[in-house]
This record gives C-alpha cells, sequence and structure tokens, in this order.
C-alpha cells in the first residue's frame, strides 16, 4: 500500500481549524464559518473511505474471478516472507 500523506494530515487538519476558530473569536471579525470546515473535512473523510472500500472491492472481485490459484492456510504466509 502506498504511503498516503493525506490520513496522517487530518489531525493536523483539526487542529488548525480549531486556531483559526480561536483567531477569529479573539479578533471578532465573524469572517470564520465552522460549517465549511466540518463539510470539507466530511468531504475529504469521504473520499478516504470511500477510494479504501473500492480498492477492497476491486481486489476481491479479481480474486475470485481471475485469480490462477488460491493459497490456503500458512502459505500465504511462506510466500509473503519469500517475495
Amino acid at each position: 500500500m502506498d504511503f498516503n500523506p493525506i490520513i496522517f494530515s487530518i489531525p493536523l487538519f483539526f487542529f488548525l481549524i480549531g486556531i483559526e476558530l480561536m483567531i477569529d473569536q479573539y479578533r471578532k471579525t465573524g469572517l470564520y464559518r465552522l460549517n465549511d470546515s466540518i463539510t470539507n473535512l466530511n468531504a475529504g473523510s469521504t473520499q478516504q473511505v470511500f477510494k479504501i472500500v473500492v480498492a477492497l472491492g476491486f481486489y476481491e472481485f479479481f480474486y475470485h474471478n481471475f485469480a490462477f490459484f488460491i493459497l490456503n492456510g500458512l502459505s500465504g504466509v511462506f510466500c509473503f516472507f519469500l517475495f
């Protein structure tokens, strides 16, 4: 599986949103809209979950329909370490 920096940056996004909110409340500008931030985070999280579900679905489909052979028991673990 490839390294995906977006997954690791989500806690940073929450932290930065909190800082934005505190700065806006301190300055009393009223420019910060929490609902927009929550919507953007939901869209990003949904995209990541959907990508994982689709990838697993394709794997499952190709495994059941196009597999040349099936590894049973410890043979899969052996092949993993052999590789």
